[in-house]
C-alpha cells in the first residue's frame, strides 16, 4: 500500500495516544487512523527540535514575503521522499517550501494540504501574490474545511484542486458518556473566545453558566459576573483532562461558543461545535460565516451576532423556557453525525482524493 508522509504544525503523537486510550475523539488526526486501518503506511515527520534552527525559522517567517513553514520538518520529509508516495500536510502550514519546489518541477510526489484558513495575504500583499500563486500551483489537492476557503483557492487558479470536505466528529467516542440535559450552559475554549459577553449576558438573567478558560482569557470584566457564572481558570500551558472535559460536556444543557472579532475571521469555534454534535447537545454560538454548518437552518441551536449581549440574553432565556425543544435540538445535532457528518466519512473522502492523485502519478 502507499506510503504517506505526514507533516503538521504540532506533534500528533499525543493526540494519537489519547485517542488510543479513548480519552479523545479521533477527528483531530485528520483521518490518519482510518488510513492506517485501510492499509496505508503512515510516517509522521517530527518538527524542528534544534533551538537555533527554530529561531532562524521564526525570524525568516516573520520578515519573508513568502510563507516557509517549518524548515527542519520539510528537510526531514525530503530525506524520506525516495520511499514516499504522497505528502499530507494536515495543518496546511508545513509544506510551503515543498510546494515551491513542486511548482518548479523539482518534486514529483503529490502534495495534499488541509486548508484551515482563507488564502488572503495580510501584509506585503503585492509582494506575496506570486508566492501564493506558486504555492497553489505546487499543491496537488486542497482539502478545504469551508466554502470561503475553497473560493479563496479558486481565486488563485486552483479551481481543479480545491475540494470542499466536511470535517465531522468521531461517531463512536461520545456514545460512552452518560448524558444529562439539566446542567449548566457550558463554554470551554482558549483561542478568540468572547467570555465577557457571555458572562455579562448570563449575569443579567441568573442562568447557570460554567466558563472554563485559560489565564490569558481572564480580564477585569470577569469581576462583574454574577454568582450564577462559575469560572474555572486553567494555566496557559495546561489542558483540562480529557475524561473530565467530556464528562462536563455530557452533563450540560447546552454548549456556548462565544467568539471575538478575530474568531469570526477563521474557523474558531468549529472544534467545539463538533464536540456538541458528537455529544448530541444544542448550541448557542456567535455567527461565523466561515463555518458551513448553519445551526439555525439545521435546528440545532441559536446564532448570536458578534458582541451582542442582548442576543445572548434572549438565546439563554429561550433555552430556559424551552427545555424539551432544546433536547430535540440536541438529538438533531447527533443525527447529523450518524447520517453523514463524521470523521470516518471525512477520511473516506480524503482517501478518494489520495487515490485519484496516486493513479495520476
Amino acid at each position: 500500500m502507499p506510503k504517506i508522509i505526514v507533516v503538521n504544525n504540532y506533534s500528533l503523537n499525543w493526540d494519537i495516544e489519547e485517542i488510543t486510550n479513548f480519552k479523545k475523539p479521533n477527528q483531530t488526526i485528520w483521518g490518519i487512523n482510518y488510513l492506517q486501518e485501510w492499509g496505508y503506511d503512515i510516517l509522521l515527520i517530527p518538527q524542528t527540535t534544534s533551538s537555533n534552527l527554530h529561531r532562524l525559522n521564526n525570524l525568516i517567517n516573520k520578515f519573508s514575503p513568502a510563507d516557509m513553514g517549518d524548515f527542519g520538518q520539510q528537510f526531514k520529509a525530503l530525506n524520506e521522499l525516495n520511499e514516499a508516495d504522497l505528502i499530507y500536510d494536515t495543518s496546511g502550514t508545513q509544506a510551503q517550501i515543498l510546494s515551491y519546489m513542486k511548482a518548479m518541477g523539482l518534486l514529483q510526489v503529490p502534495i495534499v494540504s488541509i486548508f484551515h484558513k482563507k488564502l488572503q495575504p495580510s501584509r506585503f500583499k503585492n509582494i506575496k501574490k506570486p508566492f501564493i500563486t506558486s504555492y497553489v500551483k505546487g499543491i496537488d489537492a486542497f482539502i478545504c474545511l469551508s466554502k470561503t476557503f475553497q473560493n479563496s483557492i479558486i481565486a488563485y487558479g486552483g479551481e481543479k484542486k480545491a475540494f470542499k470536505v466536511d470535517w465531522g466528529p468521531d461517531s463512536n467516542f461520545y456514545s460512552s458518556y452518560v448524558k444529562s440535559d439539566r446542567g449548566d450552559i457550558v463554554a470551554i475554549g482558549r483561542t478568540n473566545r468572547d467570555f465577557v459577553t457571555l458572562g455579562l449576558a448570563a449575569s443579567q438573567i441568573k442562568v447557570p453558566v460554567h466558563i472554563i478558560c485559560c489565564e490569558f482569557n481572564v480580564t477585569e470584566k470577569f469581576n462583574s459576573f454574577g454568582e450564577n457564572v462559575k469560572v474555572t481558570v486553567m494555566p496557559n500551558d495546561q489542558v483540562i483532562d480529557g475524561k473530565q472535559f467530556y464528562d462536563i460536556l455530557a452533563g450540560c444543557r447546552a454548549i456556548a461558543i462565544p467568539l471575538t472579532h478575530l474568531g469570526v475571521t477563521h474557523l474558531a469555534g468549529l472544534t467545539s461545535l463538533l464536540d456538541a454534535l458528537g455529544m448530541g447537545k444544542p448550541v448557542i454560538m456567535t455567527k461565523n460565516n466561515h463555518i458551513d454548518i448553519d445551526i439555525e437552518a439545521e435546528d440545532i441551536g441559536i446564532s448570536v451576532e458578534l458582541g451582542d449581549v442582548t442576543g445572548w440574553v434572549k438565546a439563554m432565556q429561550w433555552f430556559e423556557a424551552n427545555p424539551n425543544n432544546a433536547l430535540v435540538m440536541g438529538k438533531k445535532a447527533r443525527k447529523l453525525v450518524d447520517n453523514h457528518l463524521n470523521s470516518r466519512i471525512f477520511a473516506e473522502r480524503v482517501k478518494e482524493i489520495f487515490e485519484q492523485l496516486l493513479q495520476k502519478h
